[in-house]
């Protein structure tokens, strides 16, 4: 599932929204209404060379991922003859959640309910399942409000206010070197996010326009988070691997939660969405509110391309290592292999995300909007004096920083063997011992696998670095002149230090312990952590020069265009807009729902027999009274990323019409580019969740909460 947290250029410029500008304005091309800027053309183009020289950046390439800080009024009147009113806005902010540290969620009732996707509430079920439970497999079920059980460490986080820092943070750097500078930066905005004891507020200092604008967001948390329902697993993620990614799609992928307060009654917010029992239609304008993690759409094109032809490449040979690794166990042990799943699920949603977003990037009708993006962008910031001082220099000088990133980024990115098993808990214990405590976790931190498993592990992760790096001066020490399987089986084989308090011994005796350390393990990890600690850094130094030059841009991005494009994703609080919608892909129309029918029709297709189509047994056969005609899920061309899982899918009327988990594989490379013409947000409908919990779960108590009966 795309929107599982696994934990990746410029849109319309919009009249009537808040600029920051400067006097010499009047020198910039200025932005016509409904204008994307990279659509201004600066000068005539030249001859094309290929047909792709003539393709030029669409509106909305930089996605459609509105702030609550400004939003797009004057663009959503003109768009959808709607203007959302400040109570309107206000309601959806108030309503909508993070969901802990890795989804969105919101309140769908007066009495806390709180709505989410199942793959979300996946690493709640293990610590609230009691002995004999299966809840993953079973899914789980309440009849009153005393049977749901709170989840340990699981909270929720509520936006209620939101303050201009800029200011201040910039006022921080002061003079002195780029590191100096950043250095005083970063702790204002530590200062500025320090908690209110009083108000028992939490405060995050937000970075807009890489360092163009910065917010300071105040949350209110909630710690007794309960579960309500979950269904089960086969229903939730119907379809598997194969159906990741793609549509059309039959998921129940969502739960139900309950928020209690202090004092250990349902929290009753002020603000709640209402539930929509038609649910969304056809050609309806429709809004996502929710938390998108990260995307990388304002990159330039030389960081578009270290991305895609250095970094990208080394995450799928990492990643396809740990996959051949899995299946490797799975053959020698196939009920090993079961217990394996869903790592290898959850390896193979990396693969398939990745590869989306890079084959995207290797798209050269999509490369092409992102170059004539940046060439407009850059004019515009030469074509001001003022500006071209003092910005236009940073795209060269990213250029050249890439350069020497290509040449020092191999041997860090192909060493994923350094953290693998034992060589990995050995070079923590290295690291902590010598004074890094970040590593005193992982130093401690237990290995419960077979010894068989990790020398597998580490065996694949050793082959995949000797294939691309084969002369790396860390992998030459840890070979020793043997084969990968060779070393890993001698490695782990020869390892003394499985017992946790053994390793937090030698790490609490220090560098000296360390020393005296005659593990063989121990010894290998003293050789490579200096070579390693070296060039991270250097990386860490050419870092720091990369942001203050994506620092420059990013004031300059906001000087000509300021709030009229959204910024880049950060896991902070978006509205989406877009409409119900299909698409045509694969030489066929893919139509904008699904239905029950749809459902039966996939599993028995497959005759139930291949597991990712087998059906949970109160599923198999339609129960009575399911109406099979319900529309189940939808697709539409709103602007989501990971970290929107589990985000509402709301009308004009604040009612909500579905429930995101996913995306369609075209809407990939939104990580660096929007491309509304294919890119597709999938969504269960409100309609065909009320007809799960009514006529599959006999539920009537919760649809009569989301629908209360007049």
């Amino acid at each position: 599932m795309q929107m599982r947290s696994t934990v990746l250029v410029l849109a319309a410029a919009l009249a009537g929204c808040g600029t920051a500008g400067t006097a010499n304005e009047a020198a910039l091309p200025a932005p016509a209404p409904m204008q994307a800027p990279m659509e201004r053309t600066v000068a005539a183009a030249p001859a094309a060379a290929t047909p792709y020289d003539t393709i030029r950046a669409r509106p909305f390439d930089t996605g459609r991922m509105w702030t609550f800080d400004f939003p797009p009024l004057d663009y959503l009147q003109r768009t959808y003859n709607f203007r959302p009113t400040q109570q309107w806005l206000d309601n959806a902010r108030l309503s909508v959640v993070r969901f802990a540290t890795w989804c969105s969620a919101s309140f769908v009732s007066p009495d806390g309910l709180l709505l989410t996707n199942h793959h979300c509430a996946v690493p709640t079920l293990d610590p609230v399942q009691r002995t004999g439970e299966n809840l993953l497999t079973n899914g789980f079920l309440t009849r009153a409000r005393g049977e749901e059980r709170r989840v340990p460490d699981l909270f929720v986080e509520q936006l209620v206010s939101i303050e201009d820092v800029t200011p201040r943070v910039a006022a921080a750097a002061g003079e002195g070197t780029q590191a100096e500078r950043q250095a005083r930066q970063l702790a204002a905005r530590r200062e500025l996010e320090r908690p209110d004891s009083a108000t028992r507020m939490r405060y995050q200092v937000v970075e807009f326009y890489n360092g163009g604008r910065y917010s300071r967001y105040g949350y209110k948390r909630f710690d007794d988070v309960r579960l309500v329902f979950a269904p089960e697993q086969k229903i939730a993620f119907f379809g598997g691997d194969p159906d990741n990614f793609n549509y059309p799609r039959y998921n129940l992928d969502m739960a139900l939660y309950r928020v209690y307060d202090e004092n250990g009654r349902p929290f009753r917010p002020a603000n709640y969405l209402r539930w929509s029992a038609t649910g969304a239609r056809e050609g309806e304008p429709v809004f996502v509110v929710g938390n998108p993690g990260s995307t990388q759409r304002q990159l330039t094109n030389a960081q578009l391309e270290y991305l895609r032809d250095v970094t990208q490449p080394a995450q799928l040979a990492v990643s396809n290592a740990q996959r051949t690794a899995i299946r490797r166990i799975g053959e020698a042990d196939p009920a090993r292999g079961l217990e394996l799943r869903d790592n290898l699920f959850s390896i193979e949603n990396s693969i398939k995300a990745i590869t989306g977003r890079r084959e995207g990037a290797l798209d050269p009708a999509l490369y092409a909007r992102k170059v004539d993006w940046e060439r407009t962008f850059r004019a515009a910031v030469q074509g001001n004096a003022e500006r071209g001082a003092r910005y236009g220099t940073a795209w060269d000088s990213i250029t050249a920083i890439q350069a020497e990133k290509r040449r020092l980024a191999p041997g860090l990115l192909y060493n994923a063997y350094l953290n693998s098993g034992p060589l990995g808990q050995a070079v923590a214990v290295v690291r902590a011992a010598g004074g890094e405590a970040q590593f005193a976790t992982a130093a401690g931190a237990a290995d419960a696998r077979p010894r068989g498993e990790q020398a597998i592990e580490l065996a694949e992760l050793l082959r995949v670095a000797q294939r691309n790096v084969p002369q790396d001066s860390v992998l030459r020490m840890v070979l020793a002149g043997r084969s990968p399987d060779d070393a890993a089986t001698q490695l782990v084989s020869s390892y003394t230090l499985a017992d946790t308090a053994a390793r937090r011994r030698l790490v609490a005796g220090g560098a000296a312990a360390v020393a005296a350390s005659t593990d063989p393990v121990v010894a290998l990890a003293r050789q490579v952590v200096p070579v390693v600690v070296a060039r991270q850094r250097a990386m860490a130094t050419i870092n720091t020069r990369e942001t203050a030059q994506r620092n420059l841009l990013g004031r300059a991005f906001y000087e000509v265009y300021g709030t009229d494009v959204p910024p880049d994703a950060t896991f902070t609080l978006r509205l989406a807009d877009g409409v119900v919608k299909g698409y045509e892909a694969d030489g066929t129309i893919h139509p904008w729902k699904t239905t029950y029918y749809g459902l039966y029709n996939r599993a028995y297709g497959f005759d139930q027999r291949l597991a990712d189509f087998e059906l949970p047994p109160r599923w198999k056969t339609p129960p009575a009274g399911l109406r099979l005609e319900t529309p189940f899920n939808f697709v539409s061309t709103n602007d989501i990323i990971g970290g929107n899982s589990g985000s509402p899918m709301i009308n004009r009327n604040s009612e909500v019409v579905g429930l995101i988990f996913d995306g369609n594989l075209q809407s990939l490379p939104g990580n660096f580019i929007f491309d509304e013409t294919q890119n597709r947000t999938i969504s269960v409908h409100s309609a065909g969740i009320l007809e799960a919990l009514r006529n599959v779960y006999r539920m009537q108590h919760l649809v009569d909460e989301l629908v209360p009966r007049r």
